[in-house]
Formats: C-alpha cells, structure tokens, sequence
C-alpha cells in the first residue's frame, strides 16, 4: 500500500506541478491562441488564477517533497486535503459553465486525492 500511496503523489504532484505552471507562466500566451479561435478567455479574474497556479505548485512540492527527504512527512496528507477542496471548487466552477468533462476529471481528481489523505491518513501514515 505504501506504493500505491507513492503512486498516487507522484501521479498528483506531477498533474498539479504542470497546471501550476501554467496557471503560473504559460497562461498568456494560451489564452491568446484561445482568444484567436474566437472563444472567450476564462472568467478567472487574474489574481485569482495566479493563487490557484501558486497554491498547485505547493501543493505539487509538498506531496513529495517532505516524505521523500523524511522532514514534515505530515504535510503531505495536508497538500492532498488541500488539493481536495480545490478540485470540489474546480468541479464546481466547470459545471457551472456547462464544461462537463473538465468537471468530470477534476472529480477524478479529487477522489484520487481523497484516497491519498485515506491512505496517507489510515492505512501507511508516513
């Protein structure tokens, strides 16, 4: 189970490590070539994305970082709880907007964050 649990924060951290640095980095030059096919750009306000981009990217960093070297193993489980509450609030944004597989998949992804903190938490505590 203690692999399972590694997978799943790898697999985390690894989703969250990339969107963080485009919420972060790369988004304008994105929401440009979205703005070219004429599509609308997103109704995140720019402050706001950068902290959820900044809040990923921690997350990304806590999830492996502190068990991997043994110092503040106990962050790990916080990270994914906080990565929970941040895919409901994803989940619920895209769904308001009628883009259901985006809210499908960050479902997913908070259900495999909640398994994390399950397991992280329950079964193979670091």
């Amino acid at each position: 189970m203690n692999t399972l649990s590694w997978v799943l924060q790898i697999i985390l951290a690894v989703v969250f490590f990339l969107h963080g640095l485009f919420f972060t980095v790369a988004y304008g030059a994105a929401a440009r070539r979205v703005e070219k096919r004429g599509r609308p750009p997103s109704s995140l306000p720019p402050a706001f994305r950068q902290f959820i981009g900044v809040a990923e990217l921690a997350a990304a960093f806590g999830l492996t970082v502190p068990p991997a070297i043994h110092l503040f193993s106990w962050l790990a489980p916080l990270a994914a709880a906080g990565l929970v509450l941040v895919m409901l609030g994803a989940a619920i944004f895209h769904a308001r907007k009628s883009e259901l597989p985006a809210a499908a998949f960050t479902v997913v992804l908070a259900g495999l964050a909640a398994f994390t903190v399950f397991l992280r938490v329950q079964v193979v505590p670091l």
